[in-house]
């Protein structure tokens, strides 16, 4: 059954100093109903929680020190059902203003509902791999 991806927890740095992010995603049946702790404030301003639990289809970890990622729960502009409504995206690369050679780069940027196939190759395109995550358990659903 093919995932999609619903949010990407930014979880900080580790003692590297390198970028954690989760990748989570559901199913094409759940992916209407997915949601979260205050995922309608407006601004997110960093107060959203992943997704319940209960629509969670897998998580994939991503470690890197070469992308950093805005997130749509840390916006002082846009709420969480923004990115659900595709106003914006659920992620996006930050690029500093003095970095060069861009136009050379494709930036990264990650939709709501988007494939896991689609995630994985944009990734890969820059040598970035996820991996899922092990031990996770999908709750009953009710």
């Amino acid at each position: 059954m093919d995932k999609y991806l619903c949010y990407i927890n930014k979880m900080g740095m580790n003692y590297r100093g390198e970028n954690l992010y989760e990748f989570i995603f559901a199913t094409k049946d759940d992916l209407s109903l997915v949601d979260g702790d205050d995922w309608d404030k407006v601004p997110a301003d960093g107060n959203p929680s992943p997704p319940d639990p209960m629509y969670i289809d897998s998580v994939a970890s991503l470690t890197t020190m070469e992308v950093d990622l805005n997130v749509i729960q840390d916006s002082t502009l846009f709420g969480v059902y923004d990115s659900v409504d595709g106003i914006i995206s659920l992620g996006w690369e930050h690029i500093d203003e003095d970095f060069e050679g861009m136009e050379e780069v494709k930036r990264l940027v990650f939709h709501y509902g988007e494939t896991f196939d689609s995630v994985t190759n944009k990734l890969y395109a820059r040598d970035l791999i996820i991996t899922p995550v092990n031990g996770f358990k999908v709750e009953e659903k009710q």
